[in-house]
Protein backbone atom coordinates (compact mmCIF):
# COMPACT_ATOMS: atom_id res chain seq x y z
CA UNK A 1 0.00 0.00 0.00
CA UNK A 2 1.13 3.53 -0.74
CA UNK A 3 -0.02 7.00 0.22
CA UNK A 4 -0.82 9.53 -2.49
CA UNK A 5 -0.65 12.47 -0.02
CA UNK A 6 1.63 11.26 2.80
CA UNK A 7 2.03 14.72 4.34
CA UNK A 8 -1.59 14.52 5.52
CA UNK A 9 -0.50 11.81 7.97
CA UNK A 10 0.85 14.63 10.12
CA UNK A 11 -2.78 15.07 11.13
CA UNK A 12 -2.52 11.88 13.21
CA UNK A 13 -1.05 14.02 16.00
CA UNK A 14 -4.57 15.43 16.36
CA UNK A 15 -5.47 12.17 18.11
CA UNK A 16 -4.17 13.88 21.25
CA UNK A 17 -7.07 16.36 21.15
CA UNK A 18 -9.77 13.98 22.44
CA UNK A 19 -7.43 12.87 25.22
CA UNK A 20 -6.80 16.46 26.26
CA UNK A 21 -10.52 17.20 26.16
CA UNK A 22 -11.20 14.25 28.48
CA UNK A 23 -8.41 15.25 30.83
CA UNK A 24 -9.24 18.92 31.02
CA UNK A 25 -13.01 18.63 31.11
CA UNK A 26 -14.55 19.77 34.41
CA UNK A 27 -16.61 17.12 36.18
CA UNK A 28 -19.16 18.91 38.33
CA UNK A 29 -20.45 16.94 41.28
CA UNK A 30 -24.18 17.02 42.01
CA UNK A 31 -24.89 19.18 45.11
CA UNK A 32 -27.24 17.73 47.75
CA UNK A 33 -28.60 19.57 50.80
CA UNK A 34 -28.22 17.77 54.18
CA UNK A 35 -30.35 19.35 56.92
CA UNK A 36 -28.12 18.16 59.69
CA UNK A 37 -25.01 19.92 58.40
CA UNK A 38 -26.55 23.04 56.94
CA UNK A 39 -25.48 25.17 59.94
CA UNK A 40 -21.82 24.13 59.76
CA UNK A 41 -19.37 26.75 58.46
CA UNK A 42 -18.64 26.48 54.77
CA UNK A 43 -15.18 25.40 53.65
CA UNK A 44 -13.72 25.34 50.13
CA UNK A 45 -14.21 21.92 48.48
CA UNK A 46 -11.07 19.87 48.10
CA UNK A 47 -10.36 16.97 45.81
CA UNK A 48 -10.35 13.65 47.61
CA UNK A 49 -8.84 11.73 44.68
CA UNK A 50 -6.63 12.37 41.73
CA UNK A 51 -8.37 13.18 38.47
CA UNK A 52 -8.38 10.28 36.12
CA UNK A 53 -9.74 9.47 32.67
CA UNK A 54 -13.32 8.29 32.47
CA UNK A 55 -15.30 6.83 29.57
CA UNK A 56 -12.27 5.16 28.02
CA UNK A 57 -14.42 3.57 25.33
CA UNK A 58 -15.82 6.92 24.22
CA UNK A 59 -12.31 8.37 24.27
CA UNK A 60 -11.05 5.56 22.02
CA UNK A 61 -13.92 6.18 19.59
CA UNK A 62 -13.11 9.87 19.29
CA UNK A 63 -9.40 9.20 18.83
CA UNK A 64 -10.26 6.66 16.14
CA UNK A 65 -12.37 9.25 14.30
CA UNK A 66 -9.46 11.70 14.17
CA UNK A 67 -6.97 9.02 13.11
CA UNK A 68 -9.30 7.71 10.39
CA UNK A 69 -9.86 11.24 9.04
CA UNK A 70 -6.10 11.88 8.88
CA UNK A 71 -5.55 8.56 7.08
CA UNK A 72 -8.34 9.32 4.59
CA UNK A 73 -6.79 12.71 3.82
CA UNK A 74 -3.49 10.97 3.09
CA UNK A 75 -5.29 9.02 0.32
CA UNK A 76 -4.13 5.44 0.83
CA UNK A 77 -3.95 3.34 -2.33
CA UNK A 78 -3.16 -0.25 -3.14
CA UNK A 79 -0.59 -0.96 -5.86
CA UNK A 80 -0.25 -4.54 -6.96
CA UNK A 81 3.04 -6.02 -8.01
CA UNK A 82 3.38 -7.60 -11.44
CA UNK A 83 2.85 -11.31 -11.68
CA UNK A 84 6.07 -13.34 -11.65
CA UNK A 85 7.11 -14.40 -15.13
CA UNK A 86 4.93 -11.81 -16.86
CA UNK A 87 6.01 -10.62 -20.29
CA UNK A 88 7.74 -7.23 -20.31
CA UNK A 89 6.37 -4.10 -21.90
CA UNK A 90 8.43 -3.63 -25.05
CA UNK A 91 9.39 -0.51 -26.96
CA UNK A 92 10.85 -1.13 -30.41
CA UNK A 93 13.07 1.68 -31.72
CA UNK A 94 13.58 1.46 -35.48
CA UNK A 95 16.42 3.46 -37.00
CA UNK A 96 15.11 5.27 -40.10
CA UNK A 97 18.20 7.35 -40.87
CA UNK A 98 19.61 7.56 -44.38
CA UNK A 99 22.22 4.90 -43.70
CA UNK A 100 19.44 2.33 -43.19
CA UNK A 101 18.43 2.66 -46.84
CA UNK A 102 21.39 0.40 -47.59
CA UNK A 103 19.52 -2.57 -46.08
CA UNK A 104 17.88 -5.11 -48.37
CA UNK A 105 14.16 -4.76 -49.00
CA UNK A 106 12.00 -6.28 -46.27
CA UNK A 107 14.84 -6.86 -43.79
CA UNK A 108 13.81 -4.07 -41.44
CA UNK A 109 10.13 -5.10 -41.49
CA UNK A 110 11.11 -8.70 -40.72
CA UNK A 111 13.19 -7.52 -37.75
CA UNK A 112 10.25 -5.51 -36.43
CA UNK A 113 7.94 -8.53 -36.66
CA UNK A 114 10.52 -10.66 -34.82
CA UNK A 115 10.74 -8.07 -32.05
CA UNK A 116 6.94 -8.00 -31.79
CA UNK A 117 6.75 -11.76 -31.25
CA UNK A 118 6.66 -12.13 -27.47
CA UNK A 119 6.07 -8.67 -26.04
CA UNK A 120 3.09 -7.79 -23.88
CA UNK A 121 2.49 -4.04 -24.30
CA UNK A 122 4.14 -2.85 -27.49
CA UNK A 123 5.04 0.46 -29.10
CA UNK A 124 7.06 0.94 -32.28
CA UNK A 125 9.05 4.17 -32.50
CA UNK A 126 10.55 5.04 -35.88
CA UNK A 127 13.20 7.72 -35.54
CA UNK A 128 15.94 9.06 -37.78
CA UNK A 129 17.87 9.87 -34.58
CA UNK A 130 18.27 6.77 -32.40
CA UNK A 131 19.05 8.92 -29.34
CA UNK A 132 15.70 10.66 -29.65
CA UNK A 133 14.02 7.30 -30.15
CA UNK A 134 15.53 5.95 -26.93
CA UNK A 135 14.33 9.03 -25.03
CA UNK A 136 10.78 8.45 -26.31
CA UNK A 137 10.99 4.76 -25.41
CA UNK A 138 12.14 5.60 -21.88
CA UNK A 139 9.26 8.03 -21.38
CA UNK A 140 6.76 5.39 -22.54
CA UNK A 141 8.22 2.60 -20.40
CA UNK A 142 7.87 4.74 -17.27
CA UNK A 143 4.12 4.73 -17.82
CA UNK A 144 3.96 0.93 -17.95
CA UNK A 145 3.70 -1.43 -14.96
CA UNK A 146 6.38 -3.93 -14.15
CA UNK A 147 9.54 -4.52 -16.13
CA UNK A 148 10.17 -3.16 -19.60
CA UNK A 149 12.47 -3.80 -22.50
CA UNK A 150 13.79 -1.80 -25.43
CA UNK A 151 14.64 -3.38 -28.76
CA UNK A 152 16.80 -1.24 -31.05
CA UNK A 153 16.81 -2.15 -34.75
CA UNK A 154 19.66 -0.37 -36.54
CA UNK A 155 22.81 -0.80 -38.55
CA UNK A 156 24.63 0.72 -35.54
CA UNK A 157 26.64 3.15 -37.60
CA UNK A 158 29.62 4.60 -35.75
CA UNK A 159 28.56 7.77 -33.96
CA UNK A 160 24.83 7.09 -34.18
CA UNK A 161 24.59 5.89 -30.58
CA UNK A 162 26.79 5.57 -27.48
CA UNK A 163 26.23 3.65 -24.25
CA UNK A 164 25.34 6.82 -22.32
CA UNK A 165 22.23 7.19 -24.50
CA UNK A 166 20.68 4.24 -22.64
CA UNK A 167 20.56 6.36 -19.48
CA UNK A 168 17.24 7.68 -20.79
CA UNK A 169 15.69 4.28 -20.02
CA UNK A 170 14.36 3.13 -16.61
CA UNK A 171 16.90 1.30 -14.44
CA UNK A 172 14.90 -1.92 -14.72
CA UNK A 173 14.59 -1.88 -18.51
CA UNK A 174 16.26 -4.58 -20.55
CA UNK A 175 18.12 -3.88 -23.77
CA UNK A 176 18.11 -5.98 -26.93
CA UNK A 177 19.99 -4.75 -29.99
CA UNK A 178 19.19 -6.20 -33.41
CA UNK A 179 21.68 -5.37 -36.15
CA UNK A 180 20.44 -4.94 -39.71
CA UNK A 181 23.04 -5.78 -42.32
CA UNK A 182 23.78 -2.99 -44.80
CA UNK A 183 26.04 -2.77 -47.84
CA UNK A 184 27.34 -0.06 -50.12
CA UNK A 185 27.40 3.71 -49.86
CA UNK A 186 24.54 5.79 -48.53
CA UNK A 187 22.45 6.80 -51.58
CA UNK A 188 21.41 10.39 -52.10
CA UNK A 189 17.66 10.89 -51.67
CA UNK A 190 15.59 11.73 -54.75
CA UNK A 191 14.69 15.30 -55.59
CA UNK A 192 12.10 16.72 -53.26
CA UNK A 193 10.40 19.24 -55.55
CA UNK A 194 10.36 20.99 -58.88
CA UNK A 195 10.95 24.55 -60.05
CA UNK A 196 9.38 26.00 -63.20
CA UNK A 197 10.53 29.36 -64.54
CA UNK A 198 8.62 31.39 -67.16
CA UNK A 199 10.05 34.33 -69.00
CA UNK A 200 13.70 34.22 -67.86
CA UNK A 201 15.52 31.46 -69.75
CA UNK A 202 18.97 33.01 -69.44
CA UNK A 203 18.66 33.67 -65.69
CA UNK A 204 17.33 30.14 -65.13
CA UNK A 205 20.26 28.56 -66.97
CA UNK A 206 22.74 30.59 -64.95
CA UNK A 207 21.06 29.73 -61.67
CA UNK A 208 20.93 25.98 -62.40
CA UNK A 209 24.61 26.00 -63.33
CA UNK A 210 25.54 27.66 -60.04
CA UNK A 211 23.41 25.38 -57.87
CA UNK A 212 24.59 22.19 -59.56
CA UNK A 213 28.22 23.11 -58.91
CA UNK A 214 27.74 23.77 -55.20
CA UNK A 215 29.15 21.37 -52.62
CA UNK A 216 26.81 19.07 -50.72
CA UNK A 217 25.38 20.84 -47.67
CA UNK A 218 24.63 19.27 -44.31
CA UNK A 219 21.51 21.39 -43.99
CA UNK A 220 18.10 19.89 -44.53
CA UNK A 221 15.90 21.44 -47.21
CA UNK A 222 12.23 22.31 -46.85
CA UNK A 223 9.99 19.76 -45.15
CA UNK A 224 7.58 20.15 -48.07
CA UNK A 225 7.93 18.51 -51.47
CA UNK A 226 7.57 21.93 -53.03
CA UNK A 227 6.49 22.73 -56.54
CA UNK A 228 7.55 26.31 -57.23
CA UNK A 229 6.42 28.32 -60.26
CA UNK A 230 8.23 31.60 -61.03
CA UNK A 231 6.81 33.88 -63.69
CA UNK A 232 8.31 37.18 -64.73
CA UNK A 233 6.24 40.02 -66.11
CA UNK A 234 6.07 39.68 -69.89
CA UNK A 235 5.89 35.89 -69.88
CA UNK A 236 2.76 34.41 -71.56
CA UNK A 237 1.79 32.61 -68.33
CA UNK A 238 2.14 35.68 -66.09
CA UNK A 239 -1.42 37.04 -66.36
CA UNK A 240 -3.08 33.65 -65.93
CA UNK A 241 -0.97 32.73 -62.88
CA UNK A 242 -1.59 36.12 -61.28
CA UNK A 243 -5.36 35.73 -61.79
CA UNK A 244 -5.47 32.15 -60.48
CA UNK A 245 -3.16 32.62 -57.47
CA UNK A 246 -4.73 32.36 -54.02
CA UNK A 247 -3.44 33.87 -50.76
CA UNK A 248 -0.88 31.83 -48.81
CA UNK A 249 -2.55 30.38 -45.71
CA UNK A 250 -0.18 27.84 -44.16
CA UNK A 251 2.99 28.38 -42.06
CA UNK A 252 4.94 25.93 -44.24
CA UNK A 253 4.11 27.94 -47.38
CA UNK A 254 5.08 31.18 -45.62
CA UNK A 255 8.42 29.63 -44.64
CA UNK A 256 9.03 28.41 -48.19
CA UNK A 257 8.14 31.82 -49.65
CA UNK A 258 10.57 33.54 -47.28
CA UNK A 259 13.29 31.06 -48.24
CA UNK A 260 12.74 31.68 -51.94
CA UNK A 261 12.37 35.45 -51.80
CA UNK A 262 15.18 36.22 -49.38
CA UNK A 263 15.42 39.30 -47.18
CA UNK A 264 15.63 41.85 -49.99
CA UNK A 265 12.70 40.50 -52.00
CA UNK A 266 10.31 39.59 -49.18
CA UNK A 267 8.49 42.94 -49.30
CA UNK A 268 8.40 43.25 -53.10
CA UNK A 269 7.60 39.86 -54.62
CA UNK A 270 4.01 38.83 -55.19
CA UNK A 271 3.24 35.41 -53.75
CA UNK A 272 0.31 33.10 -54.09
CA UNK A 273 -0.52 29.43 -54.41
CA UNK A 274 -2.44 27.10 -56.65
CA UNK A 275 -3.20 23.90 -54.72
CA UNK A 276 0.24 22.87 -53.40
CA UNK A 277 2.24 25.02 -55.84
CA UNK A 278 3.93 28.19 -54.69
CA UNK A 279 3.49 31.01 -57.19
CA UNK A 280 6.18 33.70 -57.26
CA UNK A 281 5.66 36.80 -59.42
CA UNK A 282 8.77 38.94 -58.84
CA UNK A 283 8.89 42.56 -60.08
CA UNK A 284 12.39 42.09 -61.50
CA UNK A 285 13.90 42.33 -64.94
CA UNK A 286 14.11 38.73 -66.24
CA UNK A 287 17.72 39.13 -67.39
CA UNK A 288 19.03 40.64 -64.14
CA UNK A 289 21.42 39.21 -61.58
CA UNK A 290 18.67 39.53 -58.96
CA UNK A 291 16.38 37.33 -61.05
CA UNK A 292 19.08 34.63 -61.29
CA UNK A 293 19.62 34.81 -57.51
CA UNK A 294 15.89 34.37 -56.92
CA UNK A 295 15.77 31.30 -59.14
CA UNK A 296 18.84 29.85 -57.39
CA UNK A 297 17.16 30.22 -53.97
CA UNK A 298 14.08 28.44 -55.31
CA UNK A 299 16.23 25.58 -56.63
CA UNK A 300 17.90 25.19 -53.23
CA UNK A 301 14.55 25.25 -51.42
CA UNK A 302 13.19 22.51 -53.69
CA UNK A 303 16.35 20.40 -53.53
CA UNK A 304 16.43 17.03 -51.83
CA UNK A 305 17.61 16.85 -48.20
CA UNK A 306 21.36 16.53 -48.19
CA UNK A 307 23.03 13.45 -46.79
CA UNK A 308 24.88 14.62 -43.70
CA UNK A 309 28.52 13.87 -43.06
CA UNK A 310 27.53 11.65 -40.12
CA UNK A 311 25.24 9.58 -42.33
CA UNK A 312 28.01 9.09 -44.87
CA UNK A 313 30.10 7.30 -42.22
CA UNK A 314 30.76 3.80 -43.67
CA UNK A 315 31.86 2.04 -40.47
CA UNK A 316 29.58 0.31 -37.97
CA UNK A 317 30.10 -0.58 -34.31
CA UNK A 318 31.87 -3.88 -33.57
CA UNK A 319 29.67 -6.84 -32.65
CA UNK A 320 31.30 -7.19 -29.20
CA UNK A 321 30.49 -3.55 -28.37
CA UNK A 322 26.86 -3.99 -29.32
CA UNK A 323 26.63 -7.24 -27.31
CA UNK A 324 28.15 -5.58 -24.23
CA UNK A 325 25.34 -3.02 -24.23
CA UNK A 326 22.63 -5.68 -24.01
CA UNK A 327 21.14 -6.79 -20.70
CA UNK A 328 18.12 -8.61 -19.34
CA UNK A 329 15.23 -6.81 -17.63
CA UNK A 330 15.72 -6.36 -13.87
CA UNK A 331 12.49 -7.32 -12.12
CA UNK A 332 14.01 -6.43 -8.74
CA UNK A 333 14.37 -2.80 -9.86
CA UNK A 334 10.93 -2.55 -11.43
CA UNK A 335 8.28 -0.41 -9.73
CA UNK A 336 5.06 -1.97 -8.55
CA UNK A 337 2.68 -2.54 -11.39
CA UNK A 338 -0.88 -1.55 -12.06
CA UNK A 339 -2.74 1.65 -11.49
CA UNK A 340 -3.12 2.58 -7.80
CA UNK A 341 -6.49 1.56 -6.36
CA UNK A 342 -7.55 4.46 -4.08
CA UNK A 343 -8.89 3.60 -0.65
CA UNK A 344 -9.67 7.15 0.49
CA UNK A 345 -13.42 6.72 0.10
CA UNK A 346 -13.35 3.73 2.45
CA UNK A 347 -11.46 5.83 4.98
CA UNK A 348 -14.20 8.46 4.93
CA UNK A 349 -16.82 5.71 5.21
CA UNK A 350 -15.03 4.50 8.36
CA UNK A 351 -15.03 8.06 9.72
CA UNK A 352 -18.81 8.34 9.23
CA UNK A 353 -19.36 4.93 10.84
CA UNK A 354 -17.28 5.86 13.89
CA UNK A 355 -19.13 9.18 14.18
CA UNK A 356 -22.44 7.34 14.20
CA UNK A 357 -21.20 4.95 16.89
CA UNK A 358 -19.85 7.88 18.96
CA UNK A 359 -23.18 9.69 18.82
CA UNK A 360 -25.06 6.52 19.80
CA UNK A 361 -22.73 5.80 22.73
CA UNK A 362 -22.88 9.39 23.97
CA UNK A 363 -26.68 9.52 23.81
CA UNK A 364 -27.10 6.12 25.47
CA UNK A 365 -25.07 7.20 28.54
CA UNK A 366 -27.07 8.34 31.61
CA UNK A 367 -27.05 12.09 32.39
CA UNK A 368 -24.18 13.41 34.48
CA UNK A 369 -26.31 14.12 37.56
CA UNK A 370 -27.20 10.41 37.93
CA UNK A 371 -23.90 9.01 36.77
CA UNK A 372 -22.39 6.50 39.10
CA UNK A 373 -18.90 5.42 39.84
CA UNK A 374 -17.21 2.86 41.96
CA UNK A 375 -15.77 3.91 45.27
CA UNK A 376 -12.75 2.49 46.99
CA UNK A 377 -14.77 -0.53 48.21
CA UNK A 378 -16.16 -1.13 44.77
CA UNK A 379 -19.75 -0.11 45.61
CA UNK A 380 -21.78 2.31 43.46
CA UNK A 381 -22.37 5.75 45.00
CA UNK A 382 -23.78 8.94 43.64
CA UNK A 383 -21.21 11.65 42.96
CA UNK A 384 -21.96 14.36 45.48
CA UNK A 385 -20.23 17.36 47.02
Amino acid sequence: MTWLAPLALIGVVSVALPVLVHWLARHEADRQVFPTVRFLPRTPPTSVRRHRLTDVGLLALRAGIVAAAAAALAQPALVTSPAPGGRPARAIVVDTSASMTRAAAGVVDAAVETARADGDALVVIRAADVRAGLAQAGAWLRTQPGVGEVVVISDFQVGAIVEADFDALPASAGRRLMRVGVTGAVPAPPGAGTVQVHGAAAAEAAARAVVSSEAISDEIASELDPSIVIAFEGAPEYAALKAAAEPINTPAMYQLAAQVAGIQMSSEAIFGKIASELIVLPPLPPDSVEAAALIARALRAAAAPAVTLAEREPDVLPAETVSAWEREPRADLAPAGGAPWPLGRWGWALVLALLAVEIWVRRSRPPAHIATHADAEGGPHARVA
